[in-house]
């Protein structure tokens, strides 16, 4: 008996069940009109850029619009359900939506879409952000150099989808639109807690807000006391090779080394005099190209090591975890005022230990560091809630769209 062979239907892994018909292969030149209407009015249209991380995004006024305005009709106007995409940077996933009841313009070099009356504009903008469209833009982009490569739009036109009816892509869009609303608000409320830690920081180190004893009754006055007097800076460097594991310490925390960097890599295959790390040290990466030094603390490990640029230390006349809040937060002028250098700037441990601070009794510290810890964990939950958003949403927009 002959095998039976099953067509594949051209439908996505996930539906609603009212819908049952393939999609219909479809060409983007048949989808989409190209907008390339200009203007040099900036006033009535707001600029906007396009990045991969936010989107489309209005520009503040820190931008030179003097020398904008001089580079006559070099802005597209974009107008509501328009899209906008960069030829050189959709491959990383440079396209977005514009839903803003007014028009914009964005700059010259991107291209702008109007999506025809059988596409709903909010399905089509989801469906092109898609690995599947990503990887199927890195197929069709031309150029010599791989930073360089774009797709341009002659190619992007001759693209052939599946595409759903109109009620079809309705439904969808309504669904991701809504999906999108609530990563939207719960980043509100992440944006909203980390702005209330701000907050709080500066009322408690400019003592506008302090803590009571047990007693209801103040604390002593905070006292000046010099770093030098506070830590203990160690320098026990590794003897053997992998005497324990190497630590990164970065702006986003620490991190062991194979897991921070891809396929477990590591970054030098000799750590032979690195510092030891114990837990309840504190390290920071002594360079920095903006002058932002970012200080972490071993809470993962009894022992790792880090190279030798990253000075290690511990509190001994000062709660550790409040030592940590005084040296991210209270002093970053401080320590971009003595780090030496130009194009990079260097922070020594011998420098940072000359800096004088003012502290609370211990009591009072341990009172600080525990009411930011909690507030601290609120902006973790929120974060996680907003990550397993983004998460499921890729979840779907995987098996929604083919």
């Amino acid at each position: 008996m002959a095998d039976i062979i099953v067509k594949q239907k051209n439908v996505p892994e996930l539906r609603f069940p009212e819908y049952q018909n393939e999609w219909k292969k479809t060409i983007f030149d048949d989808i989409f009109n190209e907008r390339k209407e200009k203007t040099d009015d900036l006033n009535l249209n707001p600029i906007y850029s396009l990045t991969v991380e936010s989107g489309l995004t209005h520009k503040t006024d820190r931008y030179n619009r003097e020398y904008l305005v001089k580079r006559k009709n070099n802005y597209k106007i974009v107008k509501k359900d328009d899209i906008v995409f960069n030829p050189m940077n959709i491959t990383l996933g440079a396209i977005d939506i514009s839903k803003t009841a007014y028009n914009i313009v964005v700059s010259g070099y991107y291209n702008v879409l109007i999506p025809k009356k059988n596409i709903h504009p909010d399905f089509i903008a989801q469906y092109l952000s898609t690995h599947k469209m990503i990887n199927h833009f890195k197929r069709i982009a031309t150029g010599s150099l791989k930073e360089k490569q774009r797709v341009h739009y002659s190619e992007f036109k001759k693209i052939k989808r599946g595409i759903p009816t109109l009620k079809e892509q309705q439904k969808i869009g309504d669904f991701f639109n809504k999906l999108d609303r609530r990563i939207e608000l719960e980043g509100q409320k992440l944006a909203l807690l980390e702005e209330q830690k701000k907050g709080y920081m500066q009322k408690v180190f400019s003592q506008e807000l302090r803590f009571k004893d047990r007693h209801g009754d103040d604390y002593p006055d905070w006292k000046e006391e010099k770093l030098d007097y506070l830590i203990e800076v160690s320098n026990k460097k590794s003897q053997i090779q992998d005497e324990y594991p190497v630590l990164t310490s970065s702006r986003n925390g620490l991190f062991f080394q194979s897991d921070y960097y891809k396929d477990g890599k590591t970054f030098g295959s000799n750590n032979i005099g690195y510092f030891i790390f114990p837990k309840e040290y504190i390290t920071y990466r002594s360079r920095s190209d903006d002058g932002k030094f970012t200080f972490n603390i071993n809470n993962i490990i009894e022992k790792g090591l880090i190279s030798k640029y990253y000075p290690v230390f511990k509190g001994t006349k000062i709660d550790t975890s409040f030592l940590l809040l005084v040296l991210n937060y209270s002093l970053k002028r401080q320590l971009k005022r003595i780090a030496i250098g130009t194009s990079q700037l260097v922070l020594s441990i011998n420098e940072l230990t000359k800096l004088y601070i003012n502290i609370p009794i211990h009591l009072e510290q341990e009172k600080i560091s525990n009411f930011f810890q909690k507030v601290e964990q609120r902006i973790e939950m929120q974060t996680q809630k907003v990550n397993l958003l983004k998460k499921q949403k890729q979840g779907f927009l995987q098996k929604m769209f083919i």
